[in-house]
Formats: C-alpha cells, sequence, structure tokens
C-alpha cells in the first residue's frame, strides 16, 4: 500500500437503512479522487476512522539534492530496493508490458536486479495499437525476454467488479477488471509468482499543470509555459489558456468525465458541481498551507486512491507490484521544484518524463525511450464486445438507483457513444457495482 492513510472498513447498523453521502459522492464524481474531507465516507452519517499505514514495499528515502543526475540516481536506487523487498521469495516474475516508458523501465531493472529476464505479459486482442505492439517487441527482443501475448480476451462480466468491491470502503476496479484477472490467470498458469507494472509513471513523473503551476510561482514563466504546452487537453487548447485555467482555480485540473451524457448520468448531483470544486479548492489550499507544492499535493491526493484503480487480480492469484507508485512520496518531494536538468523544458525531443528517460537509457534502447506511445482510442468497443449489457444495467440497477444514477438506454449502449463518454461511463459502473455492496 503507497504510504499515506487508509480507512477501516465501514459498517452501518443493520436496522438503520444506508444512504448515500451526497456531498461525498459528488467529490468523487466530478474528480477521482477520494472525498475531499478525509473522515468522509459515502455512506451517510457514517465516518472514516483514519489509521497510519505503510508503504506495502521497503521504505525508501532520496536524501539527496534535486539537482543533477544525482535524482536520477536515486530514483534507480529507489526502484531497485522496491523492486528487491518485492522478490526476497520469489523465483518468477512478470511484468504487464504495455509498450509504454514505464513498464520498459520497470522490466529493464527487474531483470538487472534479479539476473533473469522476466517474462513480458502483453494484452493486446485489439487494446494495443501497432506502435504499440512495435515497441513491445522491442523490448522483449532488447532484454531477452519471453512475450506472452493475450490474444483473445474473456467476454466483459461483472464478477471480477463484484470482488473487488466486497468490503471496500470506495469504489474498486473498473472495465477492464476482468481483463487483469485474465492477465493473472495467463501469469498462474506459467507459474509466475509476481507481476509488476508501470501503474504511477504517468503521476511521478508527468505531473502536467501542477508542476506548471509551481513553476509560474517561481517565476519561472518559461518552463511553465513548456510544461502546459506539453499537458494541454487537445491541440486546440492554447498554453496560456491551460496554464490560466491553473492560475485562476488555484486548483488541480478537473480529470473526471464532463460529456453531456455523463452529466445526464449523474442525475442531481450536475447540480453540485461548484460546490464539489469549492471542497476541493479548500482541501488544496489545507495542503498548500502545510507546505506542500502542487506537485505534491496532485500525487498526495492521487496516492491517496491509487490501488482502487490500480492493476490487480481479483482472485488473489497473483499479486501485483507497482514500484513506481510505491516510491512516489520521496521522488515527487525530490522533484517538486522541477529542477531545470529534470524539467528538460527546452530540448528538442522528448519532453515528458525526462527524468525516467534518464534512467531508462541506461538500460534500454533510444527506441524506446525516445517514443512517444500512441494507444487505442476506443477500447470500450473492444472490452464490450459480445457483452449482454441489458443483463449488466439490470444487475446494477438497484446500486445506481441508491446513488441516485440516472442511467438511461444510452448507458445501455456504450460502443454507440463518443469515446469521451467512456471513462465516464466505466467509473459510474464501479459505482453502481460498489453501492450494491454497500447496501448488501
Amino acid at each position: 500500500m503507497p504510504a499515506g492513510s487508509k480507512p477501516k472498513a465501514i459498517t452501518v447498523a443493520p436496522e438503520v437503512p444506508a444512504t448515500a453521502d451526497r456531498s461525498a459522492v459528488a467529490d468523487m464524481l466530478f474528480y477521482p479522487l477520494l472525498p475531499a474531507e478525509s473522515e468522509r465516507s459515502l455512506v451517510a452519517g457514517v465516518r472514516r476512522v483514519q489509521t497510519n499505514a505503510t508503504n506495502r514495499g521497503t521504505s525508501v528515502g532520496l536524501g539527496v539534492s534535486n539537482r543533477g543526475p544525482n535524482v536520477g540516481l536515486a530514483v534507480e536506487d529507489a526502484l531497485r530496493a522496491q523492486i528487491g523487498d518485492a522478490i526476497k521469495s520469489v523465483d518468477r516474475t512478470a511484468v504487464l508490458a504495455t509498450g509504454g516508458l514505464d513498464s520498459a523501465v520497470v522490466a529493464a531493472l527487474v531483470k538487472d536486479v534479479t539476473g533473469v529476464p522476466p517474462v513480458l505479459i502483453a494484452i493486446r486482442a485489439g487494446l494495443s495499437s501497432p506502435e504499440e505492439i512495435r515497441l513491445q517487441e522491442i523490448l522483449a527482443h532488447n532484454l531477452e525476454a519471453p512475450l506472452v501475448t493475450l490474444d483473445h480476451l474473456p467476454r466483459f462480466h461483472l464478477d471480477s467488479l463484484f470482488r473487488l468491491n466486497d468490503g471496500s470502503d470506495f469504489p474498486a476496479g473498473g472495465v477492464f477488471s476482468h481483463v487483469w484477472d485474465a492477465a493473472a490467470e495467463a501469469a498462474a498458469d506459467r507459474g509466475i509468482e509476481i507481476v509488476f507494472t508501470g501503474d504511477g509513471g504517468n503521476e511521478v513523473f508527468s505531473p502536467g499543470m501542477a508542476s506548471a503551476f509551481d513553476l509560474f510561482r517561481l517565476g519561472r514563466w518559461g518552463q511553465a509555459l513548456a510544461v502546459a504546452g506539453r499537458s494541454r487537453d487537445s491541440e486546440n487548447t492554447g498554453m496560456l489558456r491551460g496554464l490560466g485555467h491553473a492560475v485562476r482555480n488555484t486548483t488541480l485540473p478537473r480529470s473526471a468525465s464532463e460529456g453531456s451524457h455523463y452529466r445526464r448520468w449523474i442525475g442531481d448531483y450536475a447540480d453540485d458541481e461548484a460546490a464539489a470544486h469549492r471542497r476541493r479548492r479548500h482541501q488544496v489550499r489545507g495542503l498548500r498551507r502545510a507546505g506542500l507544492t502542487y506537485r505534491e499535493i496532485d500525487a498526495h491526493l492521487w496516492l491517496e486512491r491509487f490501488e482502487l484503480a490500480a492493476a490487480r487480480d481479483s482472485t488473489s492469484r497473483v499479486p501485483f507490484r507497482a514500484p513506481i507508485a510505491e516510491i512516489a512520496a520521496p521522488v515527487v518531494a525530490a522533484l517538486a521544484t522541477e529542477a531545470p536538468f529534470d524539467s528538460n523544458p527546452v530540448r528538442t525531443g522528448c519532453q515528458d518524463k525526462h527524468a525516467l528517460r534518464l534512467l531508462g537509457r541506461k538500460y534500454l534502447p533510444l527506441a524506446i525511450t525516445e517514443a512517444r506511445k500512441i494507444g487505442v482510442a476506443d477500447q470500450n468497443s473492444t472490452l464490450l464486445a459480445g457483452a449482454d449489457l441489458d443483463e449488466v444495467i439490470a444487475r446494477i440497477k438497484p446500486g445506481a438507483d441508491w446513488l441516485g444514477l440516472k442511467l438511461d438506454q444510452d448507458f445501455a449502449r456504450p460502443t454507440s457513444l463518443p469515446t469521451t463518454e467512456a471513462y465516464g461511463w466505466g467509473r459510474l459502473l464501479t459505482f453502481s457495482v460498489w453501492a450494491l455492496n454497500a447496501i448488501a
């Protein structure tokens, strides 16, 4: 578990009908984060009791200045320590290889730490783009690693989501959960004892507007504009507009779906948008008063709910570990001021995740470290192919009703929706499954 606070399980007296906490639910509907008040649960009248949680692996710290190549060396040492801790009694390892830089660096370090190439598991079946497939094969060739590809996916079902949400304080998993289970099954069939992922790479090494705002406040306008330019929502969004949004709101950019269908599905919660944003700004300002930079705040809030969305096996056959996420707190603290050497704001070539690319260049070819991975835009159509969605909707409807969601006929036909609605659709599916467990 990443460092931070972990709540105890919530309980409701059986004689008291449970109702949803509207404010807390709205917080999570408009931001993919936990409620803005740390003691809030999604059940009205039930407060969460905080306990001190520790990192799932070994305790790591950087202990170096965030200047020059020392940061890269410290990140490498921290990752190696985390991997070493995870494999103390393990002989066979695997890495979920997406074709991206994050999982490639993890795979290279797993090989270097163990002396044996990990098995690479690549999920294809229409979920990997031609560019991602090419990068997966380059990685396997470079590491001399076995490459296992999942070329056929199981039909979409809710069983994985129900298992993940059984006893969970908050909605866990998503539309990919049955795919992670398929990857875990492939690993277990080959005697794999642990599966590593590259989860956390984006949040730790590519913080986007949070970093741009920090740079702006430090007077590094050129660097701030460069980061804002790389963090635009689309090619049609200007750098100044993106940075201006961050400055005006003094908060993190919105990350939840704001499509017209999504706003209809969330029903009366749509009226709570402004209040949810006020609560989030208040939360961020409190963390600022505690001395955190915006980059650190972004990572802090993400870490609180990281394991809810991270790849994992709902049947507990094979443990999944994300070493980048597990070292996030000390890495972000070291990089919080965005030293010029690490932020690489002006140089030509690949810009994002420069600190991680510096590490990757020690072990991987430039064909991987300098590539910009482009994935498949419409994954929902592939994931949901052949599924009986009418049955799915009927099964989750009591949970959706309890939450106050308004799932209409469009929700029952997600593959006909714009791809921009896919993320919101998956979130509401997970919320509805969680609610069924919450009221059971």
